[in-house]
């Protein structure tokens, strides 16, 4: 095993059990994000080293990138480490300064080395490496992102650097910290460290020989590249059979290769449509628990916080009557989801939470939403919050939002946290009836749900194959139309027209197939599955 990412890994783990101990004196949301995404990073690098050993032959530019995000994140755990220094002395009360050594950590972090917290570091190392290893993995790695994370680290390293050379006696402080071992890696002094340079996209070619090339490559490679191809839609690749929300290897990245400026773009996404209240209310019979978090509180100012860190509040939802909202913020530049919940109590001020969408897996029970974390002490998922509906549209448009939003982050989760809201036994949707419709070229899964408590009746699209076959594409709801003669007609053998159909799109850019009279249309791949679709519709309406 490669001694730098042997060790790297190494001190990612020990920096989390350092933690660990933090957070169970100073419960702290922001630690335990810390403590998330230093086991992450380690995973990471030590999946590189034993699945990929050979990675630094690919590219030079993927070698540089791994280096530059160990030679960086040493210099952060020294300072954490430092943090676990500062409590060996204990406070006058008895106790070790926690708290005071937290919080003087997080103000050098910003005001030292430049409005760069702990968190959104180790963030930006996890995504990051994360995408080196999806990359060899044959994942598809967004465009942008590469280039934008690879300009934090640098501009980063910059600034720890320049910090480092303003101390006197770096050498003898920082000897035996680093991970780097010379023997295999010497960074390059400060002042010659070569200019970023813009990523060259290609598909991922053939095994050796030749050596495989990397996304990650800037053109000094002795290898030849392709001519790249446009990008693919970001919910589908161009071929029929191949699944809609895919993740193609190595996909091509025009945008990060053309060196130009970045183009300014309208803010937009879709979650900020979904509760547009023209769904219809459909009420569950059953009685559901309160809303409540279990979590720990946030501080008052995560809200600030939020914004400060580049998130957008894309959708907002009263539960309770008021006394819960949940609210969904979202950060254009790499797509992160937040879940805030703000509680409000009438003996004392309101009390907020927030939390990763990807540290959170969403189950029904009944006219409930139930968040579970995953506890890596005791390697099961425990209960954060409940959410309560009393309408079914409600319920099920959040869940997909949520579930979208989830699977559109940059960042990765495991599959314990994967969102299923169906379930192989005691199922609270029905699948009445499912088939294939073709939509502009992408084969999707189209299937008609009943549900069991309200009687409330939908359609959902999915992905047909490939990695996203979980999260809807759209969603709408019929329970009022099917009753109506004139909703549906067959336009051609496989072509089905439903009249005012309103679909909820949870996918960025998609625009569902509408016929010349702007009503909404299924293409449906065979003749069978246009008649399945019509006689269930015609069953449901006689039911």
């Amino acid at each position: 095993m490669s001694r730098m990412l042997e060790r790297a890994a190494a001190e990612a783990n020990a920096a989390a059990a350092g933690l660990q101990i933090f957070h169970d004196n100073i419960p702290d949301n922001d630690i335990d994000g810390c403590i998330q995404e230093l086991l992450a990073l380690a995973h990471c690098y030590t999946e590189l080293d034993l699945e990929y050993p050979d990675y630094a032959r690919i590219s030079a530019r993927l070698a540089q990138d791994v280096h530059i995000s160990i030679r960086s994140l040493t210099f952060t755990l020294r300072h954490v480490r430092d943090m676990f220094g500062d409590t060996r002395s204990t406070k006058a009360s008895g106790g070790r300064p926690y708290r005071r050594a937290w919080e003087e950590l997080k103000v050098f972090f910003v005001n030292v080395e430049g409005d760069f917290g702990l968190l959104a570091r180790l963030e930006t190392y996890s995504i990051f490496v994360g995408n080196v290893v999806g990359s060899l993995r044959g994942d598809r790695v967004e465009p942008g992102e590469i280039v934008r994370d690879r300009e934090r680290i640098n501009s980063l390293l910059e600034k720890q650097e320049a910090q480092i050379r303003r101390e006197a006696s770096l050498e003898d402080r920082f000897a035996g910290f680093s991970f780097v071992e010379p023997p295999e890696w010497v960074p390059p002094p400060p002042h010659i460290r070569p200019p970023m340079q813009h990523l060259h996209g290609f598909p991922f070619p053939p095994p050796p020989p030749p050596p495989p090339l990397s996304t990650w490559s800037d053109g000094s490679d002795p290898f030849v590249m392709p001519t790249a191809p446009e990008p693919p839609r970001p919910w589908g690749s161009t071929s029929p059979t191949s699944p809609t929300l895919s993740s193609n290897s190595f996909q091509t990245w025009a945008s990060a290769s053309s060196g130009g400026p970045p183009v300014a773009t309208t803010l937009s996404h879709w979650a900020t449509r979904v509760f547009d209240g023209k769904h219809t209310k459909t009420a569950f019979r059953a009685r559901g628990e309160p809303s409540i978090c279990y979590g720990h509180p946030d501080p008052p100012t995560c809200v600030e916080r939020l914004r400060a860190d580049g998130f957008i509040e894309v959708l907002r939802l009263p539960l309770d009557a008021t006394r819960v909202y949940a609210r969904l913020y979202w950060r254009p530049s790499d797509h992160r989801a937040r879940l805030l919940l703000t509680v409000k109590d009438s003996t004392a001020p309101a009390l907020k939470y927030c939390i990763p969408l990807t540290a959170l897996k969403l189950k029904r029970n009944g006219p409930n939403l139930h968040l579970f974390r995953y506890s890596t002490e005791e390697d099961e998922l425990k209960i954060w919050a409940k959410l309560s509906f009393t309408q079914y549209e409600q319920l099920i448009l959040f869940y997909c939002a949520f579930a979208a939003m989830k699977s559109q982050d940059w960042r990765k989760y495991p599959p314990i946290l994967e969102d299923k809201i169906h379930k192989r036994e005691r199922s609270e949707e029905i699948e009445e009836w499912a088939g294939e419709i073709k939509d502009d070229n992408y084969l999707h899964a189209v299937r008609i749900y009943r549900d069991k408590d309200s009687g409330g009746i939908r359609l959902e699209a999915r992905a047909r194959r490939g990695n996203f076959t979980l999260t809807p594409i759209w969603t709408a709801f019929i329970t009022e139309d099917v009753d109506d003669a004139g909703w549906i007609k067959r336009i051609s053998p496989k072509l089905v027209q439903l009249k005012n159909l309103t679909p909820y799109v949870f996918c960025h850019g998609y625009s569902p197939p509408r016929g010349k009279s702007g009503n909404f249309q299924l293409r449906f791949t065979t003749i069978t599955d246009a008649n399945g679709f019509m006689n269930m519709i015609n069953n449901l309406a006689i039911s």
